[in-house]
């Protein structure tokens, strides 16, 4: 239950105001992400959103949201954080147990009620990557959730990718701008990103099997400082709900404008100049 003050409840009236101050038009094609350890303090919850966000788009527009799938991991990584108990038996047991990814039937973890109810409505679609996928509702959404790669899911194959060819906005909700996947793929363009190996159980052929695949493995404190760097060039829009934090801007500029960033700052620029 969220815990607000009598007058920190936001209404659809009360969306629809902020999609105006922002400028979101008809036919837009929109990220939108909220937070993943709460419901936003809004009457009739996510659904109130999703109806608000359909009503001002409209037919033609199109809304993504991403979502995460992290049981599906390997749990070596829970293992590791003590998640587990200690014993080799119990790790095994637990692998063992892990029921493989399914785009229709998996359940986000962390739950995210915004993805939750947006892979509700008829017609939505859900990219079929086994930890990192995205949900689509809308004109687009075949377009971008198709062929999502399992290596790389934030690369260039990837539906963060897709939207910055639909010159798509973003409208963030009480999150970071650490939350916008395009952070990461202005980060992979920069030759900057650390990869790692990650493993995860999926069903190929009807067989059970785990499955290795190449993922960014990005330290987030890294991006701290880019929200600044956004306003600063009139990238970046940003408003208050109540009392929830709202940003809004153009994807590809945000990748554009964070690659040479990173580019200019990445921590491996030492070891590129002693290379030359």
């Amino acid at each position: 239950m969220v815990q607000t003050t009598s007058n920190s409840w936001i209404s659809h009236d009360d969306l629809i105001d902020l999609f105006n101050r922002f400028a979101i038009r008809r036919e837009t094609v929109l990220e939108v992400v909220a937070p993943l350890d709460r419901s936003l303090p809004i009457i009739g919850g996510e659904a109130t959103l999703i109806d608000a966000l359909i009503e001002q788009i409209g037919p033609n527009g199109t809304i993504v949201t991403p979502m995460d799938f992290m049981d599906n991991l390997d749990p070596y990584a829970w293992h590791e954080m003590g998640n587990l108990d200690e014993s080799p038996q119990e790790y095994t047991r637990y692998r063992n147990a892990i029921r493989p990814f399914d785009a229709a039937t998996s359940v986000s973890n962390p739950y995210n009620p915004l993805a939750e109810n947006l892979r509700l409505r008829q017609g939505a679609m859900v990219s079929n990557h086994p930890t990192h996928a995205y949900v689509a509702y809308g004109k687009y959404a075949p377009l971008i959730i198709n062929r999502q790669s399992l290596h790389l899911c934030r690369g260039e194959d990837s539906p963060t990718a897709r939207l910055v060819e639909k010159r798509a906005k973003f409208l963030l909700l009480g999150v970071h701008l650490s939350a916008l996947d395009a952070l990461l793929l202005a980060y992979y363009r920069s030759e900057s990103a650390p990869l790692v190996i990650r493993q995860s159980r999926l069903k190929l052929n009807d067989a059970l099997v785990w499955k290795n695949y190449v993922d960014i493995d990005a330290d987030t404190g890294f991006f701290d400082s880019v929200e600044s760097i956004l306003i600063q060039q009139g990238l970046l829009k940003v408003s208050a709900l109540g009392q929830v934090n709202c940003f809004y801007g153009q994807i590809g500029d945000v990748v554009d404008v964070l690659t040479k960033h990173f580019e200019l700052h990445s921590p491996l620029n030492p070891y590129r100049k002693f290379n030359e």
